[in-house]
């Protein structure tokens, strides 16, 4: 449409000046020819470089797992990513299902809104990343680290946190029912509004942590178990 209207524009110009004199024929029918052809070679290479931003995203979750790759929308459903970099990697909205990070950097990367329930984040470092609105219930997190993470508003329920480490972690508004926080250090995290119906902070630090609106107990889900933790006027002495 664009060089549609150039066109047009050009013929009306060249019409006027035919009128006055008819050497113009010539030159004004070149012009046209040289703006119609122009703008069909653009079209054309516009054209051509959707199809190759296309196959871009198709073929990027074949891509090697390196720093600040883009991983979005990609499903590594049963995948294992071992002893790998994916620091500021982009993974947002993926599919992670029953997938492994065994020893993976994913400091400051983008998982939110992904989907790794029953995943296995093993002696990993989340560290500083956006795990915002994760659907992980059923995921073992043992002995990873997420200091600075967020993971406001996610499905995070039976989760395994054992020895994990959450310093200033923010987990407000997101549903831990039955999740394991045994052994856990979550100094100043942030656990506001969260649901911690049957959560097990035994021998958690929980120094700082705030808890404000958390709610602690449901008759149907079971009481949250603060056995020997420290920091925290519920925690409970043997």
């Amino acid at each position: 449409m664009y060089y549609q209207n150039i066109v047009i524009k050009k013929i009306e110009k060249c019409d006027a000046l035919i009128n006055r004199n008819s050497k113009w024929i010539i030159i004004c029918l070149i012009t046209i020819l040289i703006i119609i052809s122009s703008g069909f070679v653009t079209q054309k290479f516009l054209f051509n470089k959707n199809i190759i931003n296309l196959n871009s995203v198709e073929d990027r979750c074949n891509l090697e797992p390196s720093p600040n790759i883009d991983f979005r929308r990609c499903n590594f459903q049963g995948k294992e990513f071992v002893n790998v970099d994916l620091s500021y990697a982009n993974l947002e909205n993926s599919i992670l299902l029953n997938t492994k990070f065994i020893n993976v950097d994913l400091s400051y990367a983008n998982l939110e809104k992904s989907q790794c329930g029953k995943a296995v984040f093993l002696n990993s470092d989340l560290s500083f990343a956006n795990l915002k609105y994760l659907k992980c219930d059923d995921a073992n997190f043992n002995n990873s680290t997420f200091h600075n993470a967020d993971l406001t508003g996610g499905n995070l329920q039976s989760g395994d946190f054992l020895h994990t480490e959450m310093q200033n972690a923010i987990l407000e508004n997101s549903f831990l029912y039955k999740s394991d926080f045994s052994f856990a250090n979550l100094t100043l995290a942030n656990l506001k509004s969260t649901h911690l119906q049957s959560v097990n902070f035994t021998k958690t630090d929980l120094t700082l942590a705030e808890f404000d609106n958390a709610k602690f107990s449901l008759k149907e889900l079971g009481d949250a178990i603060f056995d020997n933790c420290v920091g925290f006027v519920k925690c409970t002495k043997e």
